[in-house]
């Protein structure tokens, strides 16, 4: 049967054979115990954010240290991948920058004589 597809045909359907693969292994809703965790680990491997670490440019550990992510990561969602772990940290990092930012931008407001401080929401 397959040789009577149109190879546009086998085009879409590998589309969507990839796009499925991709919805089975992204993690939507993260539980906090699990991004709790991964956050622990993170902190306990400063070869992945550390410019100061003797490790922080040597690829071996980082691997090493995402590995130990999705290990750790992998007892709340036992199909995790390690491009799963990269994203939530990447986003994680970016929910901080932006907090830190709106914190800092109303510190100096404060300073004016403003009253109204801004409290972090995560």
């Amino acid at each position: 049967m397959n040789k009577f597809l149109s190879t546009t045909t086998k085009f879409v359907l590998c589309v969507i054979r990839f796009r499925l693969s991709i919805a089975e292994t992204t993690i939507k809703n993260w539980d906090k115990e699990a991004v709790t965790a991964l956050i622990e680990v993170y902190k306990n491997k400063p070869c992945l954010y550390s410019l100061k670490s003797a490790d922080y440019y040597n690829r071996e550990s980082a691997r090493d240290a995402l590995a130990a992510m999705v290990k750790v990561v992998s007892q709340y969602y036992p199909n995790v991948t390690e491009e799963n772990c990269r994203k939530k940290d990447k986003s994680l990092r970016n929910q901080f920058c932006k907090e830190y930012a709106k914190v800092l931008a109303n510190k100096d407001k404060s300073d004016s004589g403003d009253i109204h401080l801004y409290t972090p929401k995560l």
